[in-house]
Order: C-alpha cells, then sequence, then structure tokens
C-alpha cells in the first residue's frame, strides 16, 4: 500500500470533548462586562466633560462689551464689541484686538487683576485650562514653569 491510502483510511481523530463540569461562555455573557465598562467610562469621564464645555460654551455667549475676560495665552483685556464668532478685545489703551470666541478662557473681575501680575494671569489660565481637563496630568512644564 502507498502512504496515501494509507492516510485516507485511516479514522478521523475524535474532536477534544470538555470536562463535563465545564460550561462554555456564551458571546453575550461576555459582552455584559464590557458594556459595563463602557458605561462607567461613559458616566465618569465623557459626561462630566461634555457638561463642564456646555457651561462654557453658555458663559461665552452670555458675555457682553464691558465685560473683562483672560485668553487661555494668559491675556487679560475688556470686550469692545461682541460680534457672532469674534469679540474685539481692548488689552491696554489703544490696542485692540480680534479674538475668536473659543480663546475666552474665563470672565475676570477687577480685584482678580489687582492681586496679579501677568505672570500671574498666565498662570492662572493655564491652571483654569489644567482644571478642564478630564484626567489630571500630575505635572506640566511650559517655558521651565512648573505647573502642579
Amino acid at each position: 500500500m502507498n502512504n496515501c491510502t494509507m492516510l485516507c483510511d485511516a479514522a478521523p481523530a475524535a474532536a477534544p470533548t470538555a470536562p463535563a463540569g465545564a460550561q462554555q461562555q456564551s458571546g453575550f455573557g461576555m459582552m455584559v462586562p464590557m458594556l459595563l465598562i463602557l458605561a462607567i467610562f461613559y458616566f465618569m469621564m465623557i459626561r462630566p466633560q461634555q457638561r463642564k464645555e456646555k457651561e462654557r460654551r453658555k458663559m461665552i455667549e452670555e458675555l457682553r462689551a464691558g465685560a473683562k475676560i483672560i485668553f487661555a495665552s494668559g491675556i487679560i483685556g475688556e470686550i469692545v464689541e461682541a460680534k457672532e464668532k469674534t469679540f474685539t478685545v481692548q488689552t491696554s489703551a489703544g490696542t485692540e484686538m480680534e479674538i475668536l470666541r473659543s480663546c475666552v478662557q474665563g470672565v475676570v473681575t477687577p480685584e482678580e487683576i489687582d492681586h496679579i501680575n501677568i505672570l500671574n494671569a498666565s498662570f492662572l489660565a493655564m491652571h483654569r485650562a489644567l482644571d478642564q481637563l478630564t484626567v489630571r496630568p500630575e505635572a506640566i512644564i511650559v517655558d521651565g514653569n512648573r505647573f502642579t
């Protein structure tokens, strides 16, 4: 007999069977923990960030001429004119610039301005930006300044 005939005549090997006590998990049973993890992720990370962004958009929509604002870069100015997508802001006497509404970090009170200088204003803007992050970094170094 040749090798081909011997292989064809051999009985097929039996499929391995699971032990009597073991059960196979269904696809749905494996999906439940994954869905729970996604739900926790949504309620702990995504939803709070959406709420903060909604509050920020509302604050920016309510800004009018005369409001003192701080930009993400730390520049402080007073709104001279509010347009649909931009603000015209006076940063010092005779100096006006047009900025996007999305660049506004927050409203600054005159008391805050009196208590801080321009460097601290930059720090304040960066800390406010960091406070909006969902995942808080251990440390951030910007231009040699350490933020913790």
